[in-house]
């Protein structure tokens, strides 16, 4: 069974590798089984691919005792100079956006829709096997996610 931790964004507060296995050492045998959320709308560029390789350390040393996934909410920082290292991470799930358009499509609190950019990493993201979650897309880009997405 996983806890699923979408909203609790530990992994965005607590910001260094040593902290954060700190905390999940705490934690109780049921809880080592957790999907963490990332989200990344407020940080910066370097904030982010420093927490990202943070966490693939992480899940790397917590190996034997966790089943530690990742998952990152607002992927509108994706390059293709960072999109290895994800790959690496193997996030359970990746949100596009979050409330707000990004260069890959329309948040729920906007019009926006998926772009071309956005349209290729979704389909990236197919190939790679990682789910694409639709939850802060609005109408429009929701609809073209589930019609371009095979998975």
């Amino acid at each position: 069974m996983y806890i699923a931790d979408l909203h609790n964004d530990f992994l965005t507060e607590i910001k260094t590798e040593k902290q954060q296995i700190k905390y999940l050492s705490t934690l109780p045998l049921a809880a080592k089984h957790l999907v963490c959320a990332v989200w990344t709308s407020k940080l910066k560029t370097n904030e982010i691919q420093s927490l990202l390789y943070s966490a693939k350390e992480m899940i790397n040393s917590l190996n034997m005792k966790s089943t530690l996934k990742i998952a990152i909410e607002d992927f509108g920082f994706v390059s293709k100079d960072n999109y290895q290292l994800i790959k690496q991470i193997k996030p359970i799930y990746v949100g596009l956006t979050w409330n707000n358009n990004n260069l890959l499509a329309g948040g729920a609190m906007e019009n926006g829709e998926v772009t071309k950019l956005g349209e290729y990493y979704v389909n990236k993201l197919n190939r790679d096997k990682i789910t694409i979650d639709t939850a802060h897309l609005n109408e429009k880009s929701f609809m073209q996610v589930a019609s371009l997405s095979r998975k």
